[in-house]
């Protein structure tokens, strides 16, 4: 059936971005000391998160699973901490993203050049 071909996987789909992240994992992740969670306990935090997104991906039928960026701070991350050269400094206040109940968010750090790339 015709149908069929576009509306059931493999169809050409093109996902850009990530699924939200709960709010129980941005508060940890964003939190400021002494709230900070250890590394360890942020990392148990992603790993009873990352299994639900896992079963999300596959109840829409994805054939590529991943773990939803759970593990980063933000997209960029990875990317800076390997390029030496960078840095990143805390973002002012006014970057802050707000919630649809008007609460602000950190976006997490900038990422500046502090040498020769």
């Amino acid at each position: 059936m015709v149908e069929d071909t576009y509306t059931k996987p493999p169809f050409r789909a093109d996902h850009v971005g990530s699924l939200l992240r709960p709010a129980e994992l941005l508060a940890a992740r964003y939190a400021e000391q002494p709230e900070a969670p250890t590394d360890a306990a942020l990392q148990a935090l992603e790993d009873r998160f990352i299994p639900e997104a896992i079963a999300l991906q596959e109840q829409a039928g994805l054939q590529s699973i991943t773990d939803v960026e759970f593990r980063r701070a933000s997209f960029r991350s990875p990317v800076i901490a390997r390029i030496d050269g960078f840095s990143t400094v805390p973002q002012d206040a006014i970057w802050a993203a707000r919630d649809e109940h008007g609460h602000s968010h950190p976006l997490g750090d900038a990422p500046v050049a502090t040498a020769k790339l």
